[in-house]
């Protein structure tokens, strides 16, 4: 009988004296399948149609974040083309103030716009052409709530001028300078139509020194926890004069979306099934790395890639040789059974499914049938894509087929897991494996990416104790009365639970449990 140490957050609880087991190594090798085993191509090659890509970097309401609501260069919308910010390098009319004109960055696909929030806290434009005025105008917005933003005008002799003003939120104000009639969600490239907003407004500010040119202003964060923005400057050289437009450098941010870009589209011809709708095949799924060129490594491994499981280093899989070609099997309600069929048939006292749900948990039973004529049930529950389970890998993206956007970069997920089964006939040699969906959510769908086998029914087993005491500086000291591979409990399920090895441990090995870290359950295991 195995007596654990286990930890659980700050507090180590332990069986003191008690006999562990070393247990010997039983890696589960992965296990090629017959190329029609695999049913449903579900996986975007990194050569397919390019996805839509960032072409902002920074957002009105998300701010260096990139994401929610921003503006949009007119001709982006086709079907609305009077909507959005005038073209680049456009000098408008001001709609609340006739006299006041102001002329927007030179290009979109740069920095076009002076972002300042708690995230950017200062910037600076620099005057191409200084000149004297008594009065200033700022064509401005806030995103979110926008902020308070201190300004500093500098003058060429040498004395400067200070204070400060509000960035209305860009929906809703008064006095608007110009309105856009739409803007777009960066998450989504959906478009939210309003013939009213978003807005920007004119800031004007008189100044002391009317002698000396301006030639630089500074701009720095006050409060607020919006995005304050700048898009253009203007003044006006004496009393009842127009207000022309100023040009100058120092734009820190590209906050609009270029005409020029790419507009969302169907990804179609590279699956022909999707994780979030099976064979509907227009919902979000799994792509290749290299696939998103702004984070290359995210997606899934190469097609024939071999990996080990991260919560389960002993696991290894081995991926579909194609991304082109059938390379999953999935099984759900409309297509609930599938034959998995070894290409050399083995003996294997255990097996593990590398594999993954959309809309699970979904419970699937499996058929192991034996060159003997013999034939086993057991049952296997696979998470949803997305759950915080323990982990075999984390792919860190999806495509959404039906918009070619590629989104979950910062979350937790998709995942595969690992789902393992032990064999009663550990005799006669695995032929085939019959998977079936069992039950799940009214739209859940099961994909198996690989198997693998393990020849070891229960490793062999030597006397080593475990024992621990709390360490100097803190956290916990193992100490073992043999060397080997200190392992703990990365899914704790009775016969299926998952180890992750932590390290050698010769003698003693410390650990330092954060404070909201689960009871973890530890052994060694030989070298």
């Amino acid at each position: 009988m195995e007596n654990p140490i286990t930890h659980k957050s700050t507090k180590f609880v332990a069986v003191l004296g008690c006999c562990f087991a070393l247990i010997g190594r039983a890696d589960f090798i992965p296990i090629p399948l017959t190329l029609d085993s695999y049913n449903q191509d579900i996986m975007v090659e990194k050569t397919a149609s390019l996805p839509i890509v960032p072409v902002t970097s920074a957002s009105m309401e998300g701010g260096l974040a990139n994401d929610k609501f921003t503006w949009y260069e007119r001709g982006y919308r086709a079907d609305s083309p009077s909507s959005g910010l005038p073209k680049a390098g456009t000098r408008q009319l001001s709609e609340a103030v006739a006299d006041h004109e102001y002329q927007f960055a030179p290009s979109y696909t740069e920095n076009n716009a002076v972002l300042i929030d708690a995230d950017v806290k200062s910037a600076t434009l620099v005057m191409v052409n200084p000149s004297a005025c008594v009065t200033l105008s700022f064509l401005t917005a806030g995103g979110n709530g926008g902020g308070k933003v201190a300004y500093t005008i500098h003058h060429q002799d040498g004395t400067s001028q200070a204070g400060s003003f509000i960035c209305v939120d860009w929906i809703n104000g008064f006095t608007a300078a110009y309105t856009g009639a739409g803007r777009i969600d960066l998450n989504t490239y959906t478009f939210n139509v309003d013939p009213g907003n978003p807005r920007l407004y004119p800031c004007d500010v008189s100044l002391t020194n009317i002698g000396s040119p301006v030639t630089s202003i500074d701009f720095a964060y006050v409060n607020g926890a919006g995005h304050s923005v700048i898009f253009a400057v203007s003044g006006c050289t004496h009393a009842g004069a127009w207000f022309n437009p100023l040009l100058f450098t120092g734009y820190n941010q590209d906050i609009v979306v270029e005409a020029s870009s790419t507009y969302p589209s169907f990804l179609g011809g590279f699956t022909t099934a999707a994780m979030d709708d099976g064979s509907a095949n227009s919902g979000s799924t799994f792509y290749e790395q290299g696939y998103y060129p702004p984070a290359p490594t995210t997606g899934l491994p190469p097609a024939g890639a071999t990996i080990a499981a991260v919560s389960a280093p002993d696991h290894r899989y081995t991926l579909a040789p194609s991304y082109t070609n059938n390379n999953v099997v999935l099984i759900d309600r409309t297509k609930p059974t599938a034959n998995l069929m070894p290409v050399a048939p083995a003996r294997y006292a255990r097996l593990s499914f590398l594999t993954s749900a959309a809309q699970g948990p979904a419970t699937n039973r499996c058929i192991v049938q034996h060159s003997d004529g013999t034939s086993e049930t057991n049952n296997f529950v696979v998470p949803d894509w997305f759950d915080t389970a323990p982990r075999a890998f984390g792919a860190s993206g999806r495509v959404m087929l039906n918009r070619r956007l590629v989104d979950s970069l910062k979350v937790n997920g998709p995942n595969l897991f690992a789902a393992d089964l032990a064999l009663v006939n550990t005799v006669s040699p695995v032929t085939n494996l019959v998977v079936s969906f069992a039950q799940g959510g009214l739209n859940s769908h099961v994909v198996i990416f690989a198997v693998s086998g393990s020849g070891t029914p229960q490793p062999p087993v030597t006397a080593a104790r475990l024992s621990v005491c709390s360490a100097v500086g803190g956290g916990w000291l193992i100490s073992s009365t043999a060397p080997g591979r200190l392992q703990s409990t990365a899914i704790l399920q009775g016969d299926r639970t998952m180890w992750k090895d932590e390290g050698q441990i010769t003698t003693n090995v410390r650990v330092n449990p954060g404070p909201n870290e689960p009871a973890k359950f530890y052994r060694v295991a030989s070298p």
